[in-house]
């Protein structure tokens, strides 16, 4: 159907969304209230610096996070926005960059700390 038709098929994300809770201790807003555009900003510009992507992988990242609500049914929320933004980052580094990172190489340079296991979990979740 044409966009936005409701027989149109979207790709589905996981349906083992409670994962994406899970917190870090250096995590931004560790009080549980929602991140403001700056904060939000930041964590952005922390991922690009971290990964030096080339310039269509915070675009790509952006696509992702706003389709992950919407196929999902999950909203993004003070305790989810975190990691489901970290799994959208990975997701759009894999399909965009030249040379696209491994998960334990992501977890690795990760500005907020997660380990290998866990960015495997957001990945198979995501």
């Amino acid at each position: 159907g044409a966009r936005g038709d409701e027989d149109e098929e979207w790709p589905r994300f996981g349906n083992d969304c409670a994962i994406f809770k899970r917190r870090g201790p250096s995590d931004p807003r560790a009080d549980g209230a929602p991140p403001s555009g700056a904060e939000l900003e930041s964590v952005v510009a922390r991922l690009v610096w971290a990964f030096e992507p080339s310039a269509e992988v915070p675009v790509i990242m952006l696509v992702y996070l706003d389709r992950f609500s919407g196929s999902s049914g999950v909203p993004l929320a003070p305790d989810n926005w975190l990691n489901v933004t970290l799994s959208a980052m990975l997701s759009a580094l894999k399909v965009s960059d030249t040379a696209p990172v491994k998960n334990a190489e992501f977890a690795r340079r990760c500005p907020f700390p997660r380990d290998a296991e866990q960015i495997n979990a957001f990945e198979s979740a995501f």
